[in-house]
């Protein structure tokens, strides 16, 4: 199996991942930090775009709409559900995890290309 393969099964696998842990039941986790489950969006989705972007990194228009749409389902489907809810603010901080994984690729596309190729 080749780099490039691996990178995309990782971010399919990292994308069920977070689908999942947003759908079921998580025990509620305290922390100091406050907001610290917004930035657990932000971080999250900045990630799997990140990755995504890796992936298929002809593909930017596709995978940024692709991300921001599955966030706000996300969101929406928690409603759905007795033990989650839809928090509009978490929506935000996804779009801005996936807006700002986008700016960094593209500022630093051909340094990334030069590793990926390595």
């Amino acid at each position: 199996m080749n780099k490039h393969t691996v990178i995309k099964l990782l971010a399919w696998a990292m994308l069920i991942t977070l689908v999942i842990l947003s759908l079921v039941r998580v025990p509620q986790v305290s922390s100091s930090i406050e907001n610290s489950d917004k930035l657990l969006h932000l971080g999250s989705y900045f990630i799997l775009t990140f990755w995504f972007l890796h992936a298929y990194p002809k593909r930017i228009i596709w995978v940024t709409c692709g991300l921001v749409v599955l966030g706000g389902l996300l969101e929406y489907l928690q409603s759905l559900t007795a033990y989650r809810f839809t928090e509009w603010l978490d929506f935000w901080m996804n779009l801005t995890g996936v807006l700002l994984a986008v700016l960094l690729f593209s500022v630093f596309k051909r340094h990334i290309k030069f590793l990926m190729t390595r």
